[in-house]
C-alpha cells in the first residue's frame, strides 16, 4: 500500500466540473466507507469544498481509486479524467502541506482550508476505517505545522496591507 492523493481544483477544472464531483457532508462517511469497503483502499479521507475535491489514501490501485470517484458521482472516467491530478506518496504528502498552508487556494494564505483538511481527517476516522494509522500520522503532521502556518499566514496578510498602504501613498502622489 501506498499514500496516494488525486483530485480537482480551481486550478484544473471548470467550475462546472468542480460541481460534478463534490461530496455532500451528509454522505461524507457513507462515502469513505463504500471507497474502504468496495475497493483496493486501506484507508482515505476526502477533503470536498466549492474550490477542490481531493481523495488521500492508501491504496495498492490508484487506478481503481480513481475510478472510484467517477462512478460514486455517476461519471464516466473520460467526463473528469482531463481534470484530475494524481500525486503518489512524497508528491501527495507535500501537495496535503501546500493545500493546509493556503498556498494552493484561490486566495494565497486562506486559512480556512486547514481547518477543512483538519475535518477531513476527523470525518475519516468516524467512518470507522479499519486502520487511520497514515492519516493520523498525517494530521498529526499537519497539527505541528498549523503554528507555522497561522505565522505565515499571518505575515502575508500584514505584507499585503503594506502593499495596500503603498499603493495608496503612490495615488496620492499622482497630479
Amino acid at each position: 500500500m501506498q499514500l496516494f492523493a488525486f483530485g480537482i481544483n480551481h486550478t484544473t477544472a471548470p467550475l462546472l466540473v468542480r460541481e460534478q464531483v463534490v461530496f455532500h457532508a451528509e454522505n461524507l462517511i457513507a462515502a469513505l466507507r463504500e471507497l474502504v469497503v468496495h475497493r483496493p483502499v486501506k484507508e482515505a479521507a476526502i477533503i470536498s469544498t466549492c474550490n477542490r475535491t481531493e481523495v488521500y489514501c492508501s491504496t495498492s490501485d490508484p487506478h481503481a481509486a480513481v475510478d472510484w470517484m467517477a462512478g460514486y458521482h455517476r461519471l464516466k472516467l473520460q467526463q473528469i479524467e482531463p481534470y484530475i491530478y494524481k500525486l503518489p506518496q512524497e508528491k501527495a504528502v507535500k501537495h496535503a502541506f501546500r493545500v493546509a498552508s493556503g498556498l494552493d487556494s484561490m486566495v494565497l494564505g486562506e486559512p480556512q482550508i486547514l481547518g477543512q483538511f483538519k475535518q477531513a481527517v476527523r470525518t475519516a476516522q468516524a467512518a470507522d476505517n479499519p486502520s487511520a494509522s497514515q492519516l493520523v500520522e498525517f494530521r498529526n503532521a499537519i497539527d505541528k505545522a498549523s503554528g507555522r502556518i497561522r505565522g505565515l499566514q499571518a505575515t502575508v496578510a500584514e505584507h499585503e496591507k503594506n502593499i495596500e498602504a503603498i499603493k495608496k501613498e503612490l495615488g496620492a502622489l499622482k497630479p
